[in-house]
């Protein structure tokens, strides 16, 4: 039922590979740069076509992009 992207973990491997957010934002389609750290800070959605060029550039699985929702976790407790 709902996913979300781990946010956290597409900038921890970019930061790792070295790949700046000028060269982030090129492969996703921006134009500027600076606008990719909005969408790595999730003040803009990832577009469907943006996750699976992420995967891509950084070398992981598509499927590892995304957090399962916790929800049902902590309504048990």
């Amino acid at each position: 039922m709902g996913q979300k992207i781990d946010l956290g973990l597409i900038r921890t491997i970019r930061r790792k590979k070295k790949i700046s957010q000028f060269e982030m934002a090129h492969v996703i389609g921006l134009k500027y740069g600076n606008a990719y750290g909005k969408y790595e800070n999730g003040k803009y959605p990832f577009k469907a076509e943006q996750l699976f060029k992420l995967s891509e550039k950084l070398e992981i699985p598509l499927e590892k992009l995304f957090i399962k929702d916790s929800s049902k976790i902590e309504q048990k407790q």
